[in-house]
C-alpha cells in the first residue's frame, strides 16, 4: 500500500461491489492479493454480506485498520449488503471519524446502507466520504431520503473535498458512446439526484457487460476513474473492478450553471418587486393628487 512518506497530490482508492465475502475461497483470494497492492491508499468493499461470526482480522493483517457497517439482516432472508473500508496504519491516512449521526441504521428493513467518514490526511486535509449501497428496486421515499441527507451535507462544506461512492442499482443509468445517458422524468429517482448532486460531478464511465453503469462516483474534485487491471477479489461481470485517482490540489466551492440562474431569477423577481411596489405607490400618490385637484376645482365651481 502506499505510505505517508508519498508526496500528498493524490490518494487512490480501489472500489469493488464484492458480490459477497463470505466462503473461505474469496477470503483467501482476498489475503493473497492484500500483499501486491502497494500503489493503493484506500479500500472500498460493498455487500460483503458480513455479519457478527466473520472476523477481518482472519482477512486482513495487523497492519490493516478496518471499518464495518454489517446489515443486521433476519436468518430467514440470509446475508446481504455490508460496506466496508480498510487502509494500511502507515498509509497517507492518519485518522478516520465515522459519523455516526448521519450514516444510516443498517438492518432488515433498510433499502438504503450508507456509511459517512472524515477521513484526515497526514497532510491536514480532510476528505469526506460516503459509502452507499441501495438495495435493487428502492422505493423512491428512501432513495430522495439519501439524496437530501446528500445535498444537505455537500452545501453546508462546499469548499471541502467530497467522495461519495457505491451500488446505486440503476437499470437505466447508462454508459452509450462514451457519455452517461440519463433517463429523467421530473420526480423520477433520476430527476432527484440530479437535482441533489449539483456541484458534484459523476465520473465513473466505466460500463459493465450490460452497458450499464451500476457503481457510481461523485465528487466534487477533480479525478478520473479507470477499470483496474488488479483485482482484489475475482469480479463478476455486473461490478467491474474501479481504480479511482483524485487529485488533492486545493477544491474551490463552485456555483453550477442551474445555481447561478436561480440566483439570477431571484434577483430578477427581487428587482420586479421593487419596481412594483414604487410604481403602486406612485399610483396612490397619483389618485390621492387628482382627489385633491376634483376638491378645489368642485369648491371654484368649475365642476
Amino acid at each position: 500500500m502506499a505510505h505517508a512518506s508519498e508526496n500528498l497530490k493524490n490518494i487512490k482508492i480501489y472500489y469493488q461491489n464484492v458480490e459477497g465475502l463470505r466462503t473461505a475461497h474469496k477470503q483467501e483470494q482476498l489475503k493473497k492479493s492484500l500483499k501486491n497492492c502497494e500503489s493503493i491508499n484506500l479500500i472500498v468493499f460493498v455487500e460483503t454480506n458480513f455479519d457478527k461470526e466473520i472476523d477481518t482480522a482472519e482477512i486482513f493483517d495487523k497492519d490493516f485498520i478496518v471499518i464495518r457497517r454489517d446489515r443486521q439482516e433476519r436468518a430467514v432472508r440470509g446475508h446481504g449488503g455490508g460496506l466496508l473500508v480498510a487502509y494500511p496504519k502507515s498509509s497517507i491516512i492518519k485518522s478516520v471519524k465515522i459519523c455516526d449521526d448521519i450514516s444510516s441504521c443498517v438492518d432488515d428493513k433498510t433499502q438504503v446502507e450508507d456509511l459517512w467518514l472524515t477521513i484526515n490526511l497526514t497532510n491536514g486535509e480532510n476528505l469526506h466520504l460516503c459509502i452507499v449501497y441501495l438495495r435493487p428496486q428502492c422505493k423512491k421515499e428512501y432513495f430522495e431520503q439519501f439524496f437530501m441527507k446528500l445535498k444537505a451535507n455537500f452545501e453546508s462544506r462546499k469548499s471541502e473535498r467530497f467522495l461519495i461512492v457505491g451500488d446505486f442499482n440503476f437499470d437505466d443509468y447508462r454508459k452509450l458512446k462514451q457519455k452517461v445517458i440519463v433517463s429523467k422524468r421530473k420526480g423520477s429517482k433520476l430527476d432527484v439526484m440530479d437535482k441533489c448532486t449539483q456541484g458534484l460531478k459523476q465520473i465513473n464511465r466505466i460500463h459493465n457487460k450490460d452497458d450499464k453503469v451500476l457503481d457510481m462516483i461523485f465528487t466534487n474534485i477533480k479525478g478520473s476513474v479507470e477499470l483496474s487491471t488488479y483485482q482484489l477479489v475475482k469480479a463478476q461481470d455486473k461490478h467491474p473492478p474501479l481504480l479511482v485517482n483524485l487529485n488533492l490540489q486545493k477544491v474551490e466551492a463552485k456555483i453550477d450553471k442551474n445555481t447561478r440562474l436561480e440566483d439570477e431569477l431571484k434577483s430578477l423577481k427581487e428587482s420586479f418587486e421593487k419596481l412594483k411596489i414604487s410604481h403602486d405607490e406612485d399610483i396612490k400618490e397619483l389618485r390621492n393628487e387628482i382627489r385633491i385637484l376634483r376638491g378645489i376645482l368642485d369648491d371654484e365651481g368649475i365642476l
